[in-house]
């Protein structure tokens, strides 16, 4: 697993290099989330990964600061 620094992290988003995830609570994510990203509820796990299938995948671990 790669670690990118926020302004790494919007660089590769305003590429389309990658497809972000966020794990945050529904209320936490339509409270503030980074643009572009999509949100899988709770623990991020293995069964959510098909829907990202072919994508290079950034996660974003906690709540938006």
């Amino acid at each position: 697993m790669d670690r990118v620094t926020r302004e790494d992290l919007l660089a590769l988003l305003e590429r389309g290099a990658v497809r972000l995830v966020e794990a945050l609570p529904d209320d936490a994510f339509a409270a503030e989330h980074i643009p572009g990203a999509r949100n899988v509820p709770g623990q991020l796990s293995a069964e959510a990964l098909p829907a990202f299938e072919g994508s290079r995948v950034a996660v974003a671990v906690g709540r938006p600061t």
